[in-house]
């Protein structure tokens, strides 16, 4: 029977069932956060490219801004010729700071992490480095405080530094996926993750990078 001061003062406290509760609470918010909303946005990341009025304005201008480096006035013009495909684009995606009057003000924590993965992603592909680059442009553009851009920086090299030397010199990311999930089972037998979900976490990976649509991807 757990110790309840409330109802039996006189009975010493014992710290541990409430410890326990607040963990089992943690661990629910937690599952709520990485798995209904961060995986659901992973699923649904950038659905409007895909189809018109986006796609025929990214199907023509994208060409024109491959060779060109992020944040460069050449690469600025080209990409106000595609105003009214970005009006749109950003209307329909909240990971944008564009999506919302007060720019990043304006956003939760959800389409943070959002955006740093979707400039993280987009610098896989780029000349132009992460943290060496384009997160100084956007900082520039988009009025980033101190503190955030320091939080963002802090992300960048505890969790994405290395998965961008790995696919920088290997060209792909699949290989490193698989030695993470190496790993997360080794640790798993230390008791450290539970299996089912991490099961389900990577059923959903794998679900999302196969689906048909985007097996560009991976070419």
């Amino acid at each position: 029977m757990k110790p309840d001061t409330m109802t039996n003062p006189s009975e010493p406290y014992d710290s541990r069932f409430d410890t326990l509760r607040h963990k089992k609470y943690l661990y629910d918010v937690i599952l709520l956060i990485a798995i209904q909303n961060l995986f659901e946005r992973a699923e649904s990341h950038d659905e409007s490219k895909l189809r018109d009025p986006e796609k025929s304005f990214y199907d023509k201008y994208v060409p024109m801004l491959k060779p060109l480096k992020y944040g460069t006035p050449e690469a600025d013009a080209v990409t106000k010729k595609m105003n009214k495909g970005l009006e749109h684009h950003f209307k329909e995606n909240r990971h944008h700071p564009e999506h919302f009057k007060d720019g990043i003000a304006g956003m939760n924590l959800i389409d943070l992490v959002e955006m740093v993965c979707d400039w993280f992603a987009a610098s896989l592909r780029s000349d132009t480095p992460f943290n060496a680059g384009g997160l100084d442009k956007n900082i520039e553009k988009f009025n980033i405080p101190p503190m955030l851009e320091s939080i963002i920086r802090n992300t960048y090299n505890d969790y994405l530094k290395d998965f961008e030397t790995y696919v920088k010199t290997k060209g792909s990311n699949e290989s490193y996926m698989k030695d993470l999930k190496l790993q997360l089972y080794e640790n798993n037998e230390k008791g450290l993750f539970n299996r089912d979900l991490l099961d389900y976490f990577f059923t959903e990976l794998y679900t999302i990078a196969h689906r048909k649509d985007t097996e560009e991807w991976h070419a």
